[in-house]
This record gives C-alpha cells, sequence and structure tokens, in this order.
C-alpha cells in the first residue's frame, strides 16, 4: 500500500474541471486512491456537464516540495467511450514513495440514463424505394403508385429486441470517506473503498457498496443493497429490494425493507425493524432483536452467542420452531414452550420462523420491545 498523505501540511484548493458530455456514454468512472469522494447531483434537471472541484493536500514541511507537487498533480476528465474521473499525484518524498491526497466533490446529471443518448439527435427517415408514394403525396397522372404490402402476404418475424441500455456509476477510493447521494443510474453503483466509509443515499438503481475498514449506511435506496465491511457497523434504512449485509467485526442496523433480507455478523449484533419479505440474520457473538409488523417469508435466525428478541404480528400467518442452549424461552404469543423448544402456530400458518440461539429468546407481540 502506497504512503498517503493525510490532511495536513499544504492545502491548495485546484482549479474546478469541468467536461460537457456530447457522446452517448454507458459508464461512469471515478478513481481516487487517496482522499475522501462526494457526488452530488446538478440542481440542473437538463445539464450534460460533469464538474470536479478538488482540494489538494501535501503533507510536508517543506513548501518549495508543496508547491512543486501541486503544480505537477492534476484531476482527469475525459469522455472516451466512458466518462472517467481520475486524480493523477506527483510522487514525493524520501525515495518518491509518498502520495498526495485529493478530496474531491463532483457534481453530475442527477439522471445519468440522459448520457445514453446524443443531445438533439433524432432519428433518420429510412430509405425510399423508387416510386413510393409519401402519405398525402400526389401521384402523377398515368403513373401508378407503388403497391402497398399485402397484408395476408407472410411477414417475416420481428429481430430480436435489443438489450436495453443502462448507465453504470463505478466508484473506486483508497484512503477516505465516500458520499454518494441523489442519482439516478438503472445499470446500478458500485463502490469499493479500501479504509474509509462509505455514505449511499437517495439513489435509484442496484447498490453494491463494500469497505475493508469504515462503517457503510445506506437509505433510502431504490433497488437491491448489497453491503459488506471486514472492520465496521452498517446501518440501512428504506431499502425498496432485496438487502445482502455483512461484516466481519460490527453490528447491523437495519429498517424498513421491502424485500427479502440476508444479515450476517461474526461479532455484533443485528437489530431489525421490519421487513416485508423473508430474513436470513445470523451472528456468532451478539444478540438478534426483529420486530415487523409482517411476516412475508421464511424466517432463519441464528445467535451463538447472545439472546434473540422478536416481535411478531399477532394476527399474521405463520408457524414458529425455536430452541435454546442454556437460556431460557418466554412468549406473549399463544406457543407451546417446553423445556428449551419453543413451538406453534399462528393464523394459516403460511410462512416459517425458525429460531436457534444458545441463549434466551423472548417473543412478543408486535409493536411490542423487540
Amino acid at each position: 500500500m502506497e504512503n498517503l498523505s493525510e490532511e495536513k501540511g499544504y492545502s491548495y484548493s485546484l482549479k474546478p474541471v469541468s467536461a460537457v458530455i456530447t457522446e452517448p456514454l454507458n459508464d461512469v468512472v471515478v478513481d481516487n486512491p487517496n482522499g475522501d469522494v462526494s457526488v452530488v447531483p446538478s440542481t440542473d434537471p437538463d445539464s450534460r456537464e460533469v464538474t470536479v472541484e478538488a482540494t489538494l493536500w501535501v503533507d510536508s514541511d517543506n513548501k518549495q516540495e508543496a508547491d512543486l507537487v501541486e503544480q505537477k498533480s492534476a484531476v482527469s476528465v475525459s469522455a472516451e467511450g466512458k466518462l472517467h474521473i481520475e486524480t493523477k499525484g506527483m510522487p514525493y518524498g524520501a525515495n518518491g514513495a509518498r502520495m498526495p491526497r485529493f478530496n474531491l466533490q463532483i457534481t453530475i446529471p442527477a439522471d445519468l440514463e440522459t448520457l445514453l443518448s446524443v443531445p438533439g439527435a433524432s432519428p433518420s427517415p429510412g430509405p425510399l424505394s423508387a416510386g413510393t408514394a409519401l402519405p398525402g403525396e400526389n401521384v402523377p397522372d398515368g403513373t401508378e403508385p407503388s403497391p402497398s404490402p399485402q397484408t395476408d402476404a407472410a411477414s417475416p418475424s420481428p429481430p430480436p429486441a435489443a438489450p436495453e441500455q443502462t448507465v453504470k456509476f463505478l466508484l473506486n477510493a483508497g484512503n477516505g470517506s465516500v458520499k454518494l447521494s441523489g442519482i439516478r443510474a438503472t445499470g446500478g453503483f458500485v463502490v469499493r473503498n479500501r479504509s474509509g466509509s462509505i455514505e449511499a443515499m437517495d439513489l435509484t438503481g442496484p447498490l453494491e457498496a463494500g469497505t475493508s475498514n469504515g462503517e457503510v449506511k445506506a437509505r433510502r435506496i431504490t433497488g437491491d443493497a448489497a453491503l459488506s465491511a471486514k472492520e465496521g457497523a452498517i446501518t440501512a434504512s428504506s431499502i425498496h429490494g432485496k438487502l445482502t449485509a455483512s461484516t466481519a467485526n460490527g453490528n447491523l442496523d437495519i429498517n424498513d425493507v421491502r424485500g427479502e433480507a440476508l444479515l450476517e455478523t461474526r461479532n455484533g449484533f443485528i437489530h431489525v425493524r421490519e421487513v416485508s419479505g423473508s430474513v436470513q440474520a445470523d451472528t456468532l457473538n451478539g444478540e438478534i432483536s426483529l420486530a415487523s409488523s409482517v411476516v412475508g417469508g421464511t424466517w432463519d435466525i441464528n445467535s451463538s452467542i447472545g439472546e434473540i428478541l422478536l416481535s411478531l404480528p399477532a394476527d399474521g400467518s405463520y408457524t414458529v420452531d425455536g430452541s435454546v442452549t442454556f437460556g431460557t424461552i418466554r412468549s406473549e404469543l399463544p406457543l407451546q414452550i417446553e423445556k428449551k423448544t419453543v413451538k406453534g402456530q399462528i393464523g394459516l400458518g403460511t410462512y416459517r420462523i425458525r429460531v436457534d440461539a444458545n441463549s434466551d429468546i423472548r417473543i412478543t407481540s408486535y409493536p411490542g420491545p423487540g
């Protein structure tokens, strides 16, 4: 890993870089190995302009060296086949091993699908056969207009529909926080970070966001969301699609999932409130609490070390099958508890809830404490 500058030493506000997109594009790529990245939508709904504002940090005690790094470093914006925003910093310090830091604010069109077309372009008419009259066109005397195709003749099958074009957004960060908001990209968002937090909100399109060291937050996502962290917590709310969230060391705090939820942490709690689809929640060391006004799919809940707290609708349609190793079981709902197991059916028993805990299981009637 490079020797990366921090936010100290000398800072420089670089001249903004902008470009107007005049050719159709399918991909937007941002590469910034060191520094924060904030991506915001343009306030002009018809804008095709991309603007990058940057602050450069050079962690050096030598002003002359820092000035040289500023002169030789730049932000590149190119639009050849794809929109590519890239930071290019001059190495400095002993053996040229240190890299400056770029903090970026990027303003792009709110709807990236506008980049699929060329401004002002319109489809050209197809070729006409000689002697074919256009609708409303006079035919000279003595001239027979070309016959129209027979309606009863066999017509060739239409060609298969071309796949729908979409725009994909890819952001690669190395050392700094990432914030992304207010953008539509039906091709999806992929955000990768090595060391730093990720915050994504008000996005339309599937989201994949992962960091090795830092927390991940996702709010108001229209589309599936796959969130991952090795060392850090994950917070997700108002996910209109399937949610996958996994971390090796951190808590999961989940609220309002309009779809399936697959949740896993090795060391941390899992708290869920409102999920409309199936749920799979696993933690090796931590409690699990799940409260929902509906049970709309199979639930599999497992905590190796920690209690499980469920708040379930009394008027739902599900079965419950659970067990504990050392703890106790309590339920406000009419379920059968015998020694270390709990079983029973609520309503028609459409969906199955399976619960395995090492410690206690507590079941309350929604919206009781969960």
